[in-house]
Parts: structure tokens; sequence; C-alpha cells
């Protein structure tokens, strides 16, 4: 029994985002810049941007947009594609760097993200972002 007022403290892993958080990811990147994110195909989108951050895909977004509108249309599919097959993620620069740290982290911290990437839960969570 820990007493009143008790510190528990842990050390988290954050790894690369999952297929399924990818895909929340695209859709909260898309609505805040006021886009249905019905209208994208968001688990094509984070099969696209694998091994992607979150910031990654947020700089992807906006570069598919800065592409559309330099083409006086608004922002679709293809030209989001086009700036995310246009970028080089961090974790495919420094792979070495990012095993090493999924190595440490296995051993030493609690995961942050309980589902792995690709598993069955996650191809199920897909459902819930509707």
């Amino acid at each position: 029994m820990r007493a009143a007022g008790s510190r528990v403290d842990e050390i988290f892993f954050v790894d690369l985002p999952t297929t399924i958080e990818r895909a929340q990811i695209w859709k909260v990147h898309l609505a805040k810049r006021k886009r249905d994110p019905g209208k994208f195909d968001l688990l094509e989108l984070a099969k696209k941007s694998d091994r992607f951050t979150g910031a990654e895909i947020e700089a992807a977004l906006e570069a598919g947009m800065r592409k559309s509108f330099s083409r006086d249309k608004e922002v679709e599919m293809s030209h989001i594609v086009e700036a995310v097959l246009e970028t080089q993620p961090l974790a495919k620069t420094a792979e070495a760097k990012i095993e090493e740290l999924r190595k440490w982290g296995k051993g030493n911290a609690r995961m942050a993200s309980k589902i792995e990437a690709g598993s069955v839960e996650d191809s199920d969570r897909f459902a819930e972002l509707g």
C-alpha cells in the first residue's frame, strides 16, 4: 500500500506511430486545417507514411497543401500522396539509431503504445476513425 501523496515514476518509450495511430494523426491534422477527413483515404495515407513521426505527417500535409494551392486547386489526396512520397522520414535515415533505442526501450521502459504495428487490434481500431 502506498502512502497518500506518494509518487511513482515510470519511464515510457514512445515508438513510431502504428498504422492506426498515423491514420488518427492524419485525421487530426486535416481537421485542424478545416479539411474534411472523410474526403481522404486515411488508411492509404497511413500506409504511405510508414515510419513517419507525427511532425513528419504534419509537414507532409502542409507540403501537399502548398502544392495544391500553387496549382490553384483545393487540396486533394494526390497532392498529399505526392508530398509524402517526396519525404524521407528520419526513421529511414537513422534506422540503426531507432533500432538501438527500441532495444533499450524494451528492456528499460514501459511501452507507451499497447498495440504493435500491423496487429489485428491495429486494423480493428481503424473503424473507430469514422
